[in-house]
């Protein structure tokens, strides 16, 4: 998880359009958490002192009405509305492998009212049972707060890559791991090493262990996805089965797509050496740039950053796209929203 946000600003490789025909998407602190002990506080008073690397925040989701935040430390969830105010805290079930070590959620989804926090267990061996599911979804209600179900994933694949190690081929997490998708009717995760969307509900029940081990092509939902065969590769549109419909772009790294597949944000890299800044496009999913965002480097401080993939969520606001993304520091938690 620690290395993947060297990955992701060192060997993007860009061809993209002129930025100079493109508009350029404006940011704004939509939410800034300070540090502290009361339920709108993150961590602890003082944690940015801590002498050790913390993974604070790993995980944050956008819907059009609302901005959820994981608070690894405190185990809660903080819910905002779209517009950065605090409203409550919901407190989630301690998950921890069989040696009573905590589990990290590495992504969060809010769909029809519910919950959903998913819980990876592949770096804790000891449980036969992880096997089978290496990943764990605990669902709440957001109106109460209330747990509701413990979901084992039945697709013991998912987020795994092999690798050959001293002449021998052994199974290793990859590194981007998989994040949830909306499909609609239920929810998905995507597998970012292999590039396929395996559905695991369905009108709020568990598919069948057949089903979640089919996948289909693509990051999204629908009838259109995006697809990156390669990291900072060729990305496409592609159809279910994998045709190709349109091209988003020739180089760049896919980071989001936004729940409803109509938008695809794609980060480059930075146009010249000497510049401090590297560009991200929002592309429709007819392969048309909109808009485009100036990113700089952020210093993380004490904190661990969370995977790219789990850095930015791409959403419909007022009926027009967003682009929200996370940054912890020392200063607190952000989220930092662009849009035209």
């Amino acid at each position: 998880m620690k290395s993947i946000f060297a990955i992701f600003l060192i060997l993007l490789i860009s061809v993209g359009p002129s930025l100079a025909e493109v508009d350029e998407w404006h940011p704004r602190v939509v939410v800034h958490g300070r540090f502290g002990d009361a339920l709108d506080e993150y961590g602890y008073q003082g944690i940015e002192k801590h002498s050790e690397p913390i993974e604070l925040v790993s995980c944050f989701d956008v819907t059009a009405e609302n901005i959820l935040i994981f608070d690894n430390v405190k185990y809660d969830v903080k819910v905002y509305s779209i517009d950065g105010n605090y409203i409550k805290t919901i407190k989630a079930v301690q998950a921890s492998d069989p040696l009573n070590r905590p589990v990290l959620a590495s992504d969060i989804i809010l769909l029809s009212g519910k919950l959903y926090l998913l819980m990876d267990y592949s770096g804790h061996p000891g449980d036969p049972s992880i096997e089978w599911s290496r990943y764990q979804i605990y669902t709440f209600d957001l109106r109460s707060g209330a747990p509701e179900q413990r979901i084992f994933v039945k697709n013991g694949d998912l987020g795994m890559q092999t690798i050959m190690q001293k002449g021998e081929q052994i199974r290793v997490r990859n590194e981007g791991g998989v994040v949830f998708v909306d499909l609609h009717d239920g929810i998905g995760l995507y597998d970012t090493d292999k590039k396929e969307t395996f559905r695991i509900t369905r009108n709020a029940k568990l598919v069948s262990e057949a089903e979640q081990l089919a996948g289909t092509v693509g990051w999204g939902s629908g009838e259109t996805r995006a697809y990156q065969k390669n990291r900072a590769g060729d990305i496409e549109i592609v159809s279910p089965s994998g045709e190709s419909l349109a091209q988003i772009q020739k180089r760049g790294m896919l980071i989001a797509v936004s729940k409803n597949n109509d938008y695809f944000a794609v980060s480059h890299a930075r146009p010249s050496p000497s510049l401090d800044y590297w560009p991200m496009t929002i592309h429709n999913n007819q392969g048309t740039v909109i808009g485009s965002v100036m990113l700089k480097p952020a210093s993380w401080g004490a904190f661990f950053p969370p995977t790219a993939y789990n850095l930015d969520e791409l959403v419909m606001v007022n009926f027009s796209p967003a682009l929200y993304r996370l940054h912890v520091g020392n200063d607190g938690v952000k989220i930092i929203r662009w849009r035209e």
